[in-house]
């Protein structure tokens, strides 16, 4: 969700064939940043398939010299040694230059997203992707249910939702101290 007194402005927005990816760049201040979206499939191969697709479309339609941001349901579990998506997965994200945020802020924690069928987490599917230039400006990360999804009544999702803030206006500080002058208060 973004906040609604920030400068944005959308520059062009991608979708792929398959409609399993979503790429948008924008401004944000003067700050270029490229949001990609990806829902990959269940299957193995097929998920084999996107991540070799996955590094081209994104290079091919983020803005040159844009800070990235890729998240989504990648439907691969780096701790599935046998599962072979893994290491194309893996592939792709250390040649886009990306680091698993939630391993890199909180590296002896599971991480958690996908839960079975009584609602208990049992795997990590759901990640967030940065540039490496953008770890600084995350101010946290959060692994949260669904509200109302994670009881037995109503199922929506089987999956938490992984959310992160990223601050892009960072104001430098001068030296000295702020000091208001008090008669503009009358005016």
């Amino acid at each position: 969700m973004f906040r609604t007194d920030i400068d944005i402005n959308i520059i062009n927005v991608h979708r792929s064939n398959d409609a399993r990816k979503l790429l948008v760049n924008v401004k944000i201040y003067d700050n270029l940043i490229t949001f990609i979206n990806v829902y990959a499939p269940n299957n193995e191969n097929a998920r084999i398939a996107f991540f070799n697709r996955l590094k081209s479309f994104t290079t091919k339609h983020s803005c040159e010299g844009s800070k990235m941001i890729l998240c989504g349901d990648f439907n691969c579990n780096f701790e599935k040694k046998n599962d072979k998506s893994n290491k194309r997965l893996f592939e792709t994200i250390n040649n886009l230059d990306f680091v698993d945020l939630w391993h890199h802020k909180y590296p002896q924690e599971n991480g958690f997203t996908w839960c079975d069928a009584n609602n208990c987490p049992k795997s990590r599917i759901d990640y967030i992707f940065i540039n490496k230039d953008l770890i600084d400006s995350t101010k946290n990360i959060i692994l949260k249910k669904i509200p109302g999804t994670h009881n037995r009544e109503t199922r929506m999702s089987d999956h938490r939702y992984i959310k992160t803030s990223v601050v892009l206006n960072k104001l430098e500080r001068g030296s000295g101290y702020w000091k208001l002058n008090v008669s503009h208060l009358e005016n």
